[in-house]
């Protein structure tokens, strides 16, 4: 599961979960209530399925492949349908006092593929909350930025092993200029390719992963 995330809860969402991975890894974690979940009789013999189907007790149901097309939101549910409690929001104070406070602060993060992909990054790395603030801003100090144009590559950064905070700026436009601002470091990812720059998503697991290994060595 994600780390919490801090945010008012009427705008996490997060009802809706779509995929066998995805359902499985939310019936495992057993944080939030499952209302139902809904499994196609064609992917009812699925290991992992069957699994969903335990774990989930009375609440799931087989339902016809026809349901899951009229019930699912994406094309990757692979059969597999689920209805939760909205995700957790935390207290932004609460993260930020933390002694190993590693939060992952989302500037004007738009793509929802983008987005679930950093969640993904920041819970392997051991993160410990994610900000998705109301107003594109960054309060908490000392923090570090994913951008082209930082002053020190990301594999130098000594901050790894202090509370901090990774900034990751919109697709296609970066950190805004106040959040900017607001930064103790900026850092690069250096790049040895023809390729100016990565995908957000990409640029936080490698940030991610950094932190995570310089505070495990």
């Amino acid at each position: 599961m994600a780390p919490p995330v801090s945010r008012p809860a009427s705008d996490l969402g997060g009802e809706q979960v779509e995929g066998r991975r995805a359902v499985l890894e939310l019936v495992r974690a057993g944080k939030r209530t499952v209302r139902a979940v809904y499994v196609s009789q064609a992917a009812a013999s699925d290991e992992r399925v069957a699994e969903i189907m335990g774990r989930a007790g009375n609440v799931a149901q087989v339902v016809p492949p026809e349901r899951i097309e009229r019930l699912a939101r994406s094309d990757v549910h692979q059969g597999v349908v689920a209805t939760a409690a909205p995700l957790r929001a935390t207290d932004l104070d609460q993260l930020v006092e933390a002694k190993d406070a590693f939060l992952v602060a989302l500037d004007g993060i738009t793509d929802p593929r983008n987005f679930g992909a950093i969640l993904r990054s920041a819970e392997t790395a051991g993160a410990t909350g994610v900000i998705v603030p109301r107003h594109r801003a960054a309060h908490v100090t000392p923090v570090v930025a994913k951008d082209e144009r930082g002053d020190r590559p990301l594999y130098e950064l000594d901050l790894a092993d202090q509370p901090i905070v990774v900034v990751l700026g919109a697709e296609g436009k970066g950190l805004a200029r106040l959040t900017r601002d607001r930064c103790d470091v900026l850092v690069r990812i250096p790049m040895y390719g023809q390729v100016a720059s990565l995908n957000v998503a990409a640029a936080a697991t490698l940030a991610c992963h950094e932190i995570a290994r310089r505070r495990h060595t």
